[in-house]
């Protein structure tokens, strides 16, 4: 996972669509040893959220035509059912489980607060506009899969 430097004694993590955008406006790369940083944040969202998101993000990329680097997730992109199916099957970390995704933390907080957190460090309102289109999904499909495959990230919420 990639740990910033927020300031001299704070380390964030960038988890793909936890804030990543924002926290890499007002972040920097680490200058010592992660296990140095007294204070090490990880910043989680609501799982199935996050997944949605993910699919969002990654229809916004093909429909911009950007390249990425496993192609093969836009051949899964038809219907949000299908990435799913997907996202099920094969790993990325987009939509991985959070809690595979960080290790020397010391805090986790929601990803709401991530704004309320850099300005009560740092004295700064981050910018927040990130968003891409977004319409009606079948927010139900696989939910009870999904929940299990999540189950260690919700521990945290």
């Amino acid at each position: 996972m990639l740990w910033y430097e927020l300031c001299d004694d704070i380390a964030v993590s960038l988890i793909p669509k936890n804030g990543t955008h924002t926290l890499s406006q007002v972040t920097k790369p680490l200058s010592k040893d992660i296990v140095l940083y007294p204070q090490r944040v990880a910043f989680f969202r609501e799982p199935i959220e996050r997944l949605q998101s993910a699919f969002f993000f990654f229809r916004w990329l093909q429909y911009q035509k950007v390249h990425y680097e496993n192609d093969a997730v836009f051949e899964n992109l038809a219907s949000y059912e299908d990435f799913v199916d997907y996202a099920l099957e094969f790993e990325d970390d987009h939509w991985k489980p959070q809690v595979e995704l960080i290790g020397d933390w010391t805090e986790i907080l929601s990803v709401k607060q991530i704004s309320q957190f850099i300005y009560d460090k740092i004295g700064l309102v981050p910018p927040s506009d990130n968003s891409v289109l977004k319409f009606d999904i079948n927010s139900d499909y696989r939910k009870t899969e999904l929940m299990r495959y999540y189950a260690g990230d919700y521990k945290w919420l």
